[in-house]
């Protein structure tokens, strides 16, 4: 079976996503297409993207625009004042790709291993597989008061009536888009404009009860990765020799990305300042947010450490990516600030 991926980018994350799928090209065992799904993506930075697959000869690229796709009825693909029309655009995924199997990756992932083995899983009838977002698990694993009530902000109810540790990250997802397609009316939920705005929610709400749990090796939270186990342990207790493996895709969360220009000698103190403000400006309220799944978990020396790490392989692998496409002619990798004044390129 031929592995596709799926990413989706504007200009202001196009840098980070080209990096993603350079990562999970480079370690895959079999042929790849890439379904890369732009929203105004200037004429340089389609350049820039037809270089990078030509690193790998082989590699199919099929691009999708996203503008033109929202005109053919995707009009809802719009910044609504907190998520923005590339986020959502993971909700169209089956639909776009339309046949086999498809792994979407989030622009702050970087791929550490091969991707192929997803695309010889058994699925066991389910429509998606997905890691549970352990981040959640790490916070429940260590108690919270009694009068906590509804804990997830909502989460348990969307989860209703499945286990609220079912919950997913939607960073990295194996969509099987000949059974999404073949169900009536699911792709249609799944898109559905009046639905729940969050695209974890949504997807959530639409195929709970047939999501196969991935191990978290395949999404790894850069910064809370090495708790999981305890974790699981406390929480799905029905799987007793559950084994920390080596991370296979790592997921940047949180608000500071490894290419940000931050001081990795100070992130420590850093983190926790935040981690304490949340907790005493929030309370537990903090967790499942894109900034507790890092910083509030941030507490002892092995998260800092293994936040530190996972940074510097990022750069790491984004510094040579890049010389890789300077080697091949393609120039500076353009970015929100550099490429503000160029037009969208052609579809």
């Amino acid at each position: 079976m031929r592995i596709q991926i799926a990413l989706t980018t504007d200009m202001r994350m196009f840098e980070p996503t080209v990096i993603s799928m350079m990562s999970a090209v480079e370690g895959a065992s079999r042929p790849v297409t890439v379904h890369f799904m732009g929203w105004e993506l200037t004429a340089r930075a389609r350049e820039i993207l037809d270089r990078a697959i030509a690193c790998w000869p082989g590699t199919e690229l099929v691009y999708h625009d996203l503008v033109q796709t929202s005109s053919k009825g995707l009009s809802h693909l719009q910044f609504d004042g907190r998520h923005s029309q590339v986020t959502k655009a993971v909700l169209h995924v089956p639909r776009l790709v339309g046949e086999g199997r498809v792994l979407y990756l989030d622009s702050d992932t970087l791929t550490c291993a091969d991707v192929g083995p997803l695309f010889d899983l058994d699925m066991q009838g389910c429509l998606i597989a997905a890691a549970r977002d352990y981040g959640y698990l790490v916070t429940w694993s260590e108690g919270l008061p009694d009068d906590q009530a509804d804990p997830y902000d909502g989460t348990d109810r969307v989860m209703a009536p499945y286990p609220f540790q079912d919950y997913i990250n939607t960073g990295i997802v194996l969509f099987d888009s000949d059974s999404m397609m073949a169900e009536p009316g699911l792709i249609d939920a799944l898109e559905d404009p009046a639905g729940l705005r969050c695209d974890t929610r949504r997807m959530v709400s639409v195929v709970k009860g047939r999501m196969l749990h991935l191990h978290p090796s395949w999404n790894a939270l850069c910064g809370v990765y090495h708790r999981f186990p305890a974790a699981h342990l406390a929480m799905v207790p029905n799987d007793p020799d559950y084994v920390h493996l080596p991370p296979r895709i790592v997921h940047h969360v949180g608000v500071d990305k490894p290419w940000h220009a931050f001081d990795l000698d100070e992130l420590k103190v850093d983190l926790e300042g935040t981690r304490e403000k949340l907790w005493r400006s929030l309370g537990l309220d903090a967790r499942g947010h894109g900034i507790g799944c890092v910083f509030h978990e941030l507490k002892d020396e092995v998260c800092v450490s293994e936040y530190k790490l996972w940074t510097e392989i990022y750069r790491h692998a984004h510094n040579r990516y890049v010389g890789m496409l300077n080697d091949c002619g393609a120039g500076q990798v353009p970015n929100a600030t550099s490429a503000v004044n160029e037009t969208p390129g052609p579809e």
